[in-house]
């Protein structure tokens, strides 16, 4: 299945860039639906099908649940995508596990 095959998604996993730890180092998401196996996608197409075709993307909590949606931004030097901060300042997408 591909993105396209979904409405709403959970991020389950990130991978980084090397040498980076931020949310512009963002590479890869892995992610699922209850439909569906887990897969993995860059960031760019997650992006691309977020404006595109309104897919929702969520951040799984640690207890498995939904957590906050995530968000795209318009950077510094190119388009990243964030969780709404829980108003302390960390990003929770940065807090999922790293593959």
């Amino acid at each position: 299945m591909s993105l396209a095959s979904h409405s709403a998604l959970l991020v389950t996993g990130i991978r980084m860039a090397e040498g980076r730890d931020d949310l512009l180092g963002l590479d890869r998401v892995r992610w699922e639906c209850p439909q569906a196996e887990p897969e993995e996608s860059s960031i760019g197409d997650l992006i691309y099908w977020i404006e595109h075709h309104k897919v929702r993307a969520y951040v799984q909590q640690p207890n498995g649940s939904r957590g906050p949606r995530l968000e795209v931004v318009d950077g510094p030097t190119r388009r990243y995508l964030r969780s709404r901060p829980a108003g302390d300042g960390h990003d929770i997408l940065l807090s999922l596990p790293r593959f």
